[in-house]
């Protein structure tokens, strides 16, 4: 970043997912911003404005055009993309999310907040819930976001789950996902990986800069290097498996190792792309 207007732009899985439910040409229009910032800091400022009725008071608004908002996460050094919308779609969404700073999962969560209230409604009308059989620090414990479990209590079966993705963070969905399917708690734990600490500990106290390039945080935002890296993958030809790698992956492909190293495993479990990332790095290196 050396312009002093220029901040470090990236965006979360949930911003990409929002705009391509967008048509076309409100895709391009957020690209075409997105790519003349980026070319040049200093003379494309964003002019991002502040969200009346926002919970948190750093989310912000850019306007796409008469009708279309992308909502933003800003700091002295970053924005962080996380929604594009019609207006009134778009600022109703900023209502109860707020980025939480998540020192437990060593990551950053763009979590949902619902009122007490709405959740005791849900359960006089229909008290067999979904995850009624794990308590709430279990699920915490899992990786599900304290937010998120309110959320989670109003969930009456899968199909409900389902239609609700979009209301929790990356990381909760597929903890839900996989205990409404099944799985034993040691089999979620496997599929989260390192990603979840113990309740009890913490990765200790980190700012929002420093969580933004942790591992667990680049598993759901996307960081680019380049305005061609930008445009390939709202085009679709970086798929998100491609993009955001599990921590273990990616301490595969950017280790510094002190000759040559294998990796094994199973059909399936990701040895292609983390020889992809790894030539990336090396290229990047050499280059």
């Amino acid at each position: 970043m050396n312009a002093a207007t220029e901040k470090r732009v990236s965006y979360d899985q949930g911003c990409l997912k929002s705009v391509r439910k967008l048509p076309d040409y409100v895709a391009g229009k957020f690209l075409d911003l997105m790519s003349r910032y980026m070319d040049n800091p200093a003379g494309n400022g964003l002019n991002l404005e502040s969200v009346e009725g926002s919970r948190d008071k750093s989310l912000k608004s850019l306007r796409l055009d008469q009708s279309y908002r992308a909502i933003a996460f800003e700091t002295a050094s970053d924005i962080m993309f996380v929604h594009v919308n019609e207006h009134d779609k778009a600022y109703r969404w900023t209502e109860g999310r707020r980025v939480k700073l998540d020192t437990a999962t060593n990551r950053i969560r763009i979590v949902e907040e619902i009122e007490q209230t709405q959740v005791n409604v849900e359960h006089d009308r229909e008290p067999k819930g979904l995850f009624n059989a794990f308590k709430d620090k279990k699920l915490t414990s899992l990786g599900v976001a304290e937010e998120s479990i309110a959320i989670a209590r109003t969930l009456n079966d899968e199909h409900d789950l389902e239609s609700a993705e979009d209301r929790f963070d990356p990381l909760s969905f597929q903890v839900l996902y996989a205990l409404a399917a099944g799985y034993t708690e040691e089999e979620v734990y496997s599929i989260v990986g390192g990603q979840v600490q113990e309740i009890t500990e913490t990765f200790g106290d980190k700012s929002f800069e420093e969580l933004i390039v942790t591992e667990e945080s680049r598993q759901t935002i996307f960081t680019p290097q380049s305005i061609e890296e930008l445009r390939r993958f709202f085009d679709g030809e970086l798929e998100g498996w491609r993009v955001w790698l599990h921590p273990e992956q990616r301490k595969l492909a950017y280790k510094e190792y002190n000759g040559p190293a294998m990796v094994r495993g199973g059909a399936g479990t990701g040895k292609t792309v983390v020889a992809m990332h790894r030539a990336k790095y090396i290229a990047d290196k050499l280059s």
